[in-house]
Order: structure tokens, then C-alpha cells, then sequence
């Protein structure tokens, strides 16, 4: 339940919500939603859902998308491949009076990147965050969720980790502090880049 709750449209209440989350299974082609906003600890109504899936992603790799109110496939994507063990934030935003949802994925501000739902929806009450279970979404785990109606509010401080480099038989080995920041490649230094799989700390390449 959201404290203070439940909030009428004619409130006109602008809803944030961030966690972490990870994936170590592939949803499936077109996927489904995992996280919402919702009427009530009980209702029917959900808005902002979140999906991941692995529509338009290359292989191995999955997208997590945003919906006012529809089902697969009348999300919105982000456009960023993601990779499985990898941790993310993901955030959104839910505009009550409008009702209209937006996404981010490893924002630093609001400013950052980020996507519009355009399904229409209906104007419901909101009174509860939700979790969801469904077998088109993978495997996945969530934490730290906080709903506000603030965007500072739902975003951790994101402090950019010094790289360690060490070399060892032929390999370096790189290695940082902050779980939320992963490794990205490309074959050329002007990109374009993609997140490394398993790309975690300690990361080791050879030379």
C-alpha cells in the first residue's frame, strides 16, 4: 500500500518508482509485465507496467519496455540490449491525473534517456505498488523499490567507481567497487557499444 493512499485522479499525484533489478533468466520473445502501480493491494487496475522481454533484442540478451495499461505487445520499448547477472535501475514515472507512464533504465536526472508509453488508458485510483509473477517474465530480482513523487527520491546517489587494471598471464583483469556499473564493448573505440555479458567485477580479458 502506498502511505497517504489511495490517491483519486483529481489529485493529480505525479508517482515515481526505482529499484534494482537483475535478471539471470530470459523472459520470452514478447514478455510480460513484472512491476506496477495498482488501484488497490487487491484491485484490477494496473498502470505503468513494466515488461521485460526479448522482442527486438539481440540474441541472449533482453529489453525491458513500458505500458499505460496494456498487455504484450502494447508496451514501449527501451532501447538498450541488456544482459542477464547484470544489476539495473529501473525507474518510472506515472503521471495519476494523465495517465501516462514513462521509463528509465540507469538514469543519473530525470533528463536522462528515457521512453514514453503510448497504449491509451483508462483513469484509475492508485493505492498500491504491485509485484508479479508470470512465466513470460523470466527470472528476475528485485530490491530497494521506493515509490515517491519524487525522482530524486527513487534514484540512489550514483557515484562513478576509479577502474583497477592489473595484469596477470597474459590477461587484465579490471575490477571496481559499485555493482551498478557493468562493462560495455565495442570493436572500435568510437562505438557502438553493448553491454558485456557477465560483465561484472572482477572482469578478466585477455590482453
Amino acid at each position: 500500500l502506498l502511505s497517504g493512499g489511495p490517491y483519486a485522479t483529481a489529485n493529480g499525484v505525479v508517482f515515481y518508482c526505482g529499484y534494482k533489478v537483475y535478471f539471470t533468466e530470459l523472459p520470452s520473445n514478447l514478455g510480460d509485465y513484472f512491476t506496477h502501480f495498482r488501484d488497490s493491494m487487491t484491485g484490477s487496475s494496473h498502470h505503468g507496467k513494466v515488461f521485460g522481454s526479448t522482442t527486438n533484442a539481440a540474441s541472449g540478451k533482453f529489453r525491458i519496455a513500458v505500458a499505460n495499461q496494456a498487455n504484450s505487445p502494447g508496451y514501449t520499448q527501451f532501447p538498450r540490449d541488456l544482459v542477464l547477472g547484470q544489476p539495473y535501475i529501473v525507474v518510472t514515472k506515472y503521471n495519476s491525473a494523465t495517465a501516462e507512464s514513462w521509463l528509465w533504465v540507469n538514469p543519473t536526472s530525470e533528463a536522462s534517456q528515457n521512453v514514453a508509453a503510448h497504449d491509451t488508458s483508462s483513469f484509475d485510483t492508485v493505492g498500491a505498488y504491485g509485484l508479479r509473477e508470470d512465466s513470460g517474465v523470466g527470472t528476475n530480482y528485485i530490491d530497494n523499490i521506493v515509490v515517491s513523487t519524487s525522482f530524486a527520491d527513487v534514484v540512489p546517489a550514483i557515484v562513478r567507481p576509479p577502474i583497477n587494471l592489473t595484469v596477470d598471464s597474459g590477461n587484465v583483469i579490471l575490477s571496481w567497487t559499485n555493482d551498478l556499473f557493468g562493462l560495455q564493448s565495442a570493436s572500435v573505440v568510437t562505438g557502438p557499444y553493448s553491454d558485456v555479458q557477465n560483465g561484472t567485477s572482477p572482469y578478466t580479458n585477455s590482453i
